[in-house]
């Protein structure tokens, strides 16, 4: 049973979740069914319910069979791992009954080993044998498969162990339980600096006093393990520890960041005093975008009601709109195309974050700005008053403003939000630059990209929720020479050879800082691994496990994937806090240049924005490494990706 939901109806109850919706009109069947749901939510299979219910299981094959008829209820097939039957009905109703097998699988393969006192491990044992995890006190040599080990209690801290086995921290304390935190896995923290309390706060399984406390705090762990393993996605103490107190009813999470000195996972070279609170930011938002591995079938719907921009309602006769030609009609079909059809804007999740404003001076020096409304393919002006005094134009130039609502962000992507607008922020200038370049103009990026109170006011933004994400200039006739238009190459049935590769590289880079190939079909190359660099394919000795197992989960078969890394160490070094801004957008500005490159050649295209950010470094250090890649590019044959294909960020 997947989404099942009940609503009320004035003729009965619509039965709500599969293809069709179910109205159960007879007050008799409906006790009746509704009987049978609750217990099949509680973990039940419909034998069970029979007995509890004392009725023949053909009687309940025939109460639930309108169920069965329209898909909201499947019958899902035998499963021959350990696990209870209430963990595989969660695991169907959380996954889907395709992607539950896949997990269940998963956790069956995997070992978990326990330090820690008797007590600890003996509650532990129990519940993850439930779940369907073997256990072990001691990890032995040659164990396979995912492999995560549980420091319980008062365990020696440097017993070396933990130091590159996955681990989480499990920590009986006098008042409660301190779940996390997870480390040394990708996005999470590091066993060696990120200690979650001092070794004088840890007590026995046997001192904890209070024991709801200790059992609410062993379940949450248990969750914990079973996301990791399984691979359900984000779990919440990779990025800190869940304290659990009075009872299990009050429960806190406290953010714990590596530290950039540590011996085992810092920056090499280290980070100035001003930049470690950038690199702390960077660490909450290192994990997965989705709650859920399993690829989406559709983009998130996010409501427009929450943009603050306010849209005047200016009189045609006081300002008026100029014609779509030139540099402002190049910038308004890319942002507010009068077709959506037209647009080759990326989005993560097809969220569409961002508000774009223009701004020049008309032919009589007067300032002109406008609001380019998106979603209706309009350009709406905006009373100019506070901008002659606070906010310079420069002359014969178009200044294209990107912002985006921060609040709106954080409804979808929770901590990620500002990593989020600046990949769509660089995604959409990527699309500009291609544009413009196309009509013969240049594209000039401001550094400072904060605008004074008083301007955001003018545009309709709240400088508390509202972000500038860029400011660029644009001139208002052509400045460099307008290239032959290139004839779009058919797409023919072919795999990805070393040739378009290679062309596919050199012209649709730019400037997204290392580039790396992991290639999977691309004829005429031999290693598994590339770097390009001087115009040329290198082979590296790189590890692309972690690549192709998250490619594997969403199902996809690429002859190439191109991704874009940085050294956010030496970049924060230089820059700053607003280092990580900037390489973000690179990135992302570049993968949606080679995205069109790619479709212009006749091959699929994808842009990614959810691969784990460590999963190809070229320094070999894993998920410690101080590299960080916010864009990839997954490259096919023409019909290999299907719906995939195209404009959407896959997510």
């Amino acid at each position: 049973m997947e989404g099942l939901g009940l609503r009320p109806h004035a003729a009965g109850i619509d039965v709500v979740g599969g293809p069709a919706t179910l109205r159960l009109k007879r007050p008799t069947r409906q006790a009746e069914i509704l009987g049978v749901v609750d217990l099949i939510r509680s973990g039940h299979s419909l034998d069970e319910a029979a007995v509890i219910l004392g009725q023949p299981v053909e009687a309940i094959d025939a109460w639930v069979a309108p169920l069965v008829r329209t898909g909201v209820l499947t019958h899902a097939a035998p499963t021959n791992t350990g696990a209870s039957r209430q963990m595989v009905r969660y695991l169907e109703r959380t996954l889907g009954v395709q992607a539950a097998a896949t997990a269940l699988h998963r956790l069956a393969e995997a070992t978990v080993c326990l330090h820690g006192d008797a007590g600890f491990r003996r509650a532990m044992a129990a519940l993850l044998k439930d779940c369907g995890v073997t256990t072990l006190d001691d990890l032995p040599p040659d164990v396979s498969g995912r492999v995560l080990l549980v420091r319980g209690g008062p365990t020696p801290p440097d017993d070396g162990v933990g130091s590159v086995v996955p681990t989480l921290f499990v920590t009986p304390t006098s008042n409660g339980m301190l779940v996390g935190p997870l480390c040394n896995v990708p996005g999470g923290r590091c066993s060696h600096c990120c200690r979650p309390c001092r070794a004088g706060d840890i007590e026995s399984s046997a001192g904890v006093s209070d024991a709801a406390s200790f059992e609410v705090g062993l379940a949450v762990a248990a969750g914990e393990v079973v996301r990791w393993l399984a691979g359900m996605g984000y779990c919440r103490t990779s990025g800190g520890a869940i304290e659990v107190r009075g009872g299990g009813t009050d429960q806190t999470f406290k953010a714990i960041f590596r530290d950039p000195t540590c011996t085992q996972c810092g920056i090499p070279d280290g980070l100035p005093a001003d930049a470690v609170g950038a690199y702390q930011t960077l660490q909450t938002v290192d994990v997965p975008v989705k709650e859920n591995w399993s690829p989406p079938l559709r983009a998130v719907q996010a409501s427009s009601a929450n943009s603050t921009i306010n849209v005047y309602s200016v009189p045609s006769l006081t300002l008026r709109i100029p014609e779509r030609t030139g540099a402002f009609g190049v910038v308004t079909d890319v942002f507010a195309p009068l077709s959506v059809a037209r647009s080759g804007w990326l989005s993560v999740a097809g969220a569409d974050l961002l508000n774009v404003f223009l701004c020049h001076r008309d032919d009589s020096g007067a300032y002109a700005a406008y609001l380019l409304d998106r979603r209706r393919g309009m350009v709406r002006p905006i009373p100019t008053a506070t901008l002659p005094q606070r906010f310079p134009l420069p002359d014969g130039r178009l200044t294209v403003i990107v912002a985006a609502t921060l609040n709106r962000a954080e409804m979808i992507f929770g901590s990620r939000a500002f990593l989020t607008v600046h990949q769509d922020t660089g995604y959409a200038l990527g699309t500009l630059r291609s544009a413009l370049a196309g009509h013969g103009f240049s594209v000039r990026s401001r550094l400072e990209r904060s605008l004074p109170g008083d301007v955001m006011h003018a545009f309709g933004l709240d400088p508390g929720r509202d972000r500038v994400t860029a400011v660029v200039d644009v001139p208002l006739r052509p400045d460099l020479p307008v290239p032959r238009p290139s004839r779009r190459a058919r797409r023919t049935r072919r795999a990805v050879d070393l040739a378009d590769l290679a062309a596919m590289l050199a012209t649709g880079t730019g400037d997204g800082g290392e580039v790396l190939v992991r290639w999977r079909g691309t004829g005429g190359i031999d290693a598994e691994c590339y770097r390009w660099s001087d115009g040329r394919l290198d082979a590296a000795r790189l590890a692309g496990t972690e690549v192709d197992d998250a490619l594997r989960e969403r199902g996809l078969d690429l002859d190439a994937l191109v991704v874009f890394t940085t050294d956010i160490g030496r970049t924060l070094a230089e820059q700053g806090r607003a280092g990580i801004d900037t390489c973000v957008m690179a990135q992302a500005r570049a993968a949606q240049e080679l995205h069109r490159t790619a479709r212009e050649r006749g091959f699929d295209a994808m842009v990614f924005a959810d691969l784990p950010s460590t999963a190809l470094v070229p320094d070999g250090r894993g998920w410690r490494s101080a590299y960080r890649s916010f864009a990839a590019v997954g490259i096919a044959a023409p019909g290999s990706l299907g719906d995939a294909a195209g404009s959407a960020v896959l997510w």
